[in-house]
């Protein structure tokens, strides 16, 4: 078995915090070195067609590309012992994970009208009319009072629930994502 320290591994991903943030986190948390390429949307045209999937964040292994946040975020958890070993507590980050992806989900609509409305199968520019950016602010404003303080009880739920950190008393990586 290779130890970590034998691979190389470049995290590619656009120059925002985002998706990749967690694995970013994870990464240092790990003590795992690796080369954070951060690109800008005018490249993204020309490299999207050559990534695996058409997205990113690309994780880049000793030459092999890999895709998938979550996928990525466990390979590096993994690789640092920040996965926990008793199944009950692994559960447990996931549980935590999982909520933290629900509130990702809940939050995108009110970004993804504001920057590619296409997505939401509203036409370009959508964002800039006075209708869109009412409905960019209706769905900013339900998230922050109705969705918002559900996940954070959630969130509060999970910590006061354990000792220590959100899974027992060791460090875990579900502190790391989002």
């Amino acid at each position: 078995m290779t130890s970590v320290s034998d691979h190389t591994y470049k995290l590619t991903y656009f120059n925002i915090e985002g998706v990749a943030e967690k694995i970013r986190l994870a990464f240092v948390l790990a003590g795992i070195n690796f080369e954070d390429d951060r690109i800008n949307s005018e490249d993204w045209a020309a490299l999207k067609p050559t990534t695996k999937y058409g997205q990113l964040p690309v994780l880049t292994i000793d030459g092999v590309e890999y895709s998938q946040s979550d996928a990525m975020l466990r390979m590096a958890g993994r690789c640092g012992d920040l996965i926990p070993t008793d199944p009950l507590e692994e559960m447990r980050m996931n549980e935590a994970i999982g909520i933290s992806d629900d509130l990702d989900r809940a939050l995108a609509p009110g970004l993804y009208y504001a920057i590619r409305p296409t997505a939401y199968g509203m036409p370009e520019g959508y964002n800039n009319t006075d209708e869109g950016k009412d409905h960019i602010r209706r769905c900013r404003v339900d998230f922050v009072t109705n969705k918002l303080p559900n996940f954070l009880d959630f969130f509060v739920a999970i910590l006061k629930s354990t000792p220590g950190t959100c899974i027992g008393t060791r460090s875990h990586f579900p502190r790391s994502h989002s």
